[in-house]
């Protein structure tokens, strides 16, 4: 995205804003995933990935 121009008008603006948010909340989401399977025992991964 940093090598991109800036955008042209205010849709383009926007379609890029809205997929930055996305991408933010990706990894936000894979942060949150990544702590709960470090909190797991070893039984609780074994349940948890096997399903």
């Amino acid at each position: 995205m940093k090598k991109e121009g800036l955008p042209v008008n205010r849709e383009e603006f926007e379609s890029r804003a809205v997929l930055y948010h996305v991408l933010m909340d990706l990894e936000e989401f894979l942060v949150f995933k990544q702590r709960f399977v470090k909190g797991l025992n070893e039984r609780q991964k074994r349940e948890y990935w096997d399903r």
